[in-house]
C-alpha cells in the first residue's frame, strides 16, 4: 500500500499563473544555485512579458450616431488627411 502519494497540481492550473510560478522558480533557482530552474523561471517570465507587451488597438475616431445617420469610410495612406 502506498502511504504517501505526492499531490501534483493540474498542468492547466500551473500555466494559468505564469507570473507567480516564474518568479518562484527564478528565485528558487537563484537561492539553490540551480541554473536549469532559474532558466525555466526566466522563460516563464519572458512569456508573461511577451503576452502583455503587445500594443493595444486604439480607436482613430469615435462618435455615437443617431438613428438614420450614415457613415462614410475612406481609406487613405498613413499620415494622409481624410479630406
Amino acid at each position: 500500500m502506498i502511504s504517501h502519494v505526492p499531490h501534483f497540481k493540474s498542468p492547466i492550473l500551473i500555466c494559468m499563473n505564469l507570473l507567480q510560478r516564474g518568479l518562484a522558480n527564478s528565485f528558487r533557482g537563484l537561492r539553490t544555485g540551480d541554473a536549469n530552474l532559474f532558466a525555466l523561471g526566466a522563460a516563464m517570465l519572458f512569456i508573461v512579458w511577451w503576452r502583455f507587451s503587445k500594443p493595444t488597438k486604439t480607436r482613430v475616431y469615435q462618435k455615437r450616431l443617431q438613428p438614420g445617420d450614415a457613415v462614410t469610410i475612406r481609406f487613405t495612406p498613413r499620415g494622409g488627411t481624410g479630406d
